[in-house]
């Protein structure tokens, strides 16, 4: 599928050094210069520039399922367009400080979707029903057009959680080294699948939602912040690293980079289509896909693409079609949800503490 190259905004160097600080989001400047090829003082030049001018955000995940969180839930709508904005304004402000669970919406005139990651199912519904609740009563959905798909961790595979390094090293036409044994895998996969029970004291509960608040910190300031010791906060976030607790991703700005589409794709497989032999299919093309999220259980898939234009994403969801019927995986189109990078808002962007909260306070 043929790509077209960035806006000439950004420099070869910094090309490089995005896909870098991308790829491999925990190195520090010089084990990042090592691994780019590029000298360290140009690193940290090029890389405080490009925070600067909004290139790309830092975020750290919390693996809540790790920690007993049981289920990822995503959910989507049609909304009415001709609703004022005033109302709109009223129903983010409300789910921002409403629905702890939920991690990020984006958001157009006609679509909206939503992510989070919960306790148990009754966690899930009650945050679910609220949400539709809130869009209802403000007259903001299309009736009918309201969907929720409900991923348990112990059944689930995640492809890719919002892992955009393969998508620029195709974009910026850059072939950077592999991450080194035990980073994330090819693809983004994080090992999202499985549920077990990591008991957290109380300051460990303190120190992991300072890290997971405070990505860009180091641990002297987050010491500050939360009030414990440096020595403490280093300590635990090495613990935490070691039980695979959080990881670190890197969020670049699309638009900046000349994106023009995103588009949300829900499909619901055969009951004779196993996971197993869609994982099998997708394999040996999966680095070379335009995604930013992919999750396939059962029943169900759920992924984000972006792309540089209509043109690509119609060639992509075209050989996505014939593929799934190929291995008769589906019996009807899957459901995609169109948006523009400049309609496009991320009403709730990465936001995991509170859902982080939701699982490590809950009563003994």
């Amino acid at each position: 599928m043929a790509t077209s190259m960035p806006k000439p905004e950004l420099s070869g160097n910094e090309m490089r050094t995005l896909l870098g600080l991308v790829k491999y989001p925990t190195l520090n400047d010089r084990q990042l210069s090592e691994r780019i090829g590029i000298k360290m003082s140009t690193v940290t030049a090029i890389k405080n520039r490009l925070k600067d001018q909004g290139y790309f955000m830092t975020v750290r995940v919390p693996k809540l399922q790790r920690l007993g969180a049981e289920l990822l839930s995503v959910s989507y709508a049609q909304t009415d367009p001709s609703l004022p904005e005033e109302p709109r304004l009223e129903v983010g402000r409300r789910v921002l400080e409403s629905f702890d669970e939920t991690f990020y919406i984006g958001a157009g005139p006609r679509y909206r979707f939503s992510m989070g990651m919960h306790r148990n199912y009754s966690a899930a519904r009650t945050t679910l029903d609220g949400v539709l609740r809130l869009y209802s009563q403000h007259k903001l959905l299309v009736p009918d057009m309201y969907n929720v798909v409900l991923f348990p961790f112990d059944s689930t595979r995640v492809l890719n959680f919002f892992d955009y390094s393969q998508l620029l090293e195709r974009t910026f036409g850059v072939d950077l080294p592999p991450r080194e044994e035990g980073g994330r895998k090819a693809g983004g996969a994080t090992g999202f699948e499985g549920v077990s029970t990591v008991a957290l004291s109380p300051i460990e509960a303190k120190v992991l939602k300072g890290l997971i608040f405070n990505p860009d910190l180091l641990d002297s300031n987050i010491a500050k912040v939360i009030d414990v010791t440096r020595q403490t906060v280093t300590k635990m976030r090495k613990k935490f690293t070691e039980e695979d607790l959080f990881f670190t991703v890197r969020v670049p700005n699309l638009k900046l980079l000349g994106f023009e589409m995103v588009a949300f794709i829900h499909t619901t497989y055969l009951p004779s289509s196993t996971l197993e032999s869609r994982q099998e299919a997708v394999a040996p093309v999966l680095g070379t896909l335009p995604l930013v999220f992919k999750a396939e259980s059962g029943l169900d898939g759920v992924e984000i693409v972006a792309t540089r234009g209509y043109g690509e994403f119609a060639a992509y969801y075209d050989a996505l079609d014939a593929r799934l019927r190929d291995t008769q995986a589906i019996g009807k189109e899957p459901t995609v949800l169109l948006f523009t990078l400049e309609e496009f808002q991320t009403v709730k962007n990465h936001v995991y503490t509170p859902c982080l909260s939701r699982v490590v306070d809950r009563p003994a």
